[in-house]
């Protein structure tokens, strides 16, 4: 009877661990899996934290690169202004050498004897000229930045031309 109690008592323990083990292991997979999710989540975090920082690099970059072109946009505008003033009043400066020769021809017209008979055509014809030339200059401010090189070059050459007529012009009186 001893045997059969103690194997007995070895069932009961035996049971009792067999019980434990399961449990014991349903504990560490639930512990495991805890642990699993818990980092799965961290590193999901991080790697969020990444991507957020990554953004506001880019996104830092992007303004600076967009202030930068602001800011070249500026100083390019800034210099087509300039340009602008300063054909603005050389050309102003020019028209108004060709407008005292204009009117010194006239003068000459009236006073000197045998001066051509076309010559007073002519200083009609270059004064309605310098007189266009002028409402030009007026508008060079409208000039697009694009066509602003042309434009100042077509309007040096026609104002260089009116000054060459102007002293031809007078010259000849």
């Amino acid at each position: 009877m001893a045997l059969s109690r103690l194997f007995v008592v070895a069932a009961v323990f035996a049971t009792a661990a067999c019980s434990r083990e399961p449990e014991k292991a349903l504990q560490e997979a639930e512990k495991a899996q805890a642990q699993a999710v818990e980092k799965a989540n961290k590193e999901f975090a991080q790697a969020g934290d990444r991507a957020t920082e990554a953004y506001n690099r880019a996104a830092d970059a992007a303004d600076k690169a967009y202030e930068r072109a602001g800011e070249k946009w500026a100083e390019a505008a800034e210099a087509v202004a300039e340009a602008k003033r300063d054909l603005k009043k050389d050309a102003e400066e020019k028209l108004a050498e060709v407008e005292k020769t204009l009117v010194d021809v006239r003068a000459d017209l009236n006073t000197k004897k045998g001066v051509p008979a076309d010559a007073r055509a002519q200083v009609d014809a270059l004064k309605a000229r310098t007189d266009a030339l002028r409402n030009d200059v007026k508008n060079i401010d409208t000039a697009a930045a694009q066509t602003f090189q042309a434009t100042k070059n077509d309007l040096e050459a026609r104002l260089e031309e009116l000054r060459r007529a102007a002293g031809d012009l007078r010259r000849r009186i």
